[in-house]
């Protein structure tokens, strides 16, 4: 299992063209309990199913 510091380094060492949300939101991603992680992911990809406005 990697510790949380490894998977904060994983996360930000992605390509930020193909990861820009992911590598922006990492820390939070890997912070917070099951739950909390899963809802903010949830959140966000919610968020990014919404039409634009126009």
């Amino acid at each position: 299992m990697l510790s949380h510091e490894e998977l904060l380094e994983r996360f930000t060492a992605l390509p930020a063209e193909k990861f820009p949300q992911t590598r922006r939101h990492a820390a939070e991603v890997i912070s917070g309990t099951g739950h909390e992680r899963f809802e903010f992911a949830l959140g966000l990809l919610m968020n990014n199913l919404r039409p634009a406005s126009g």
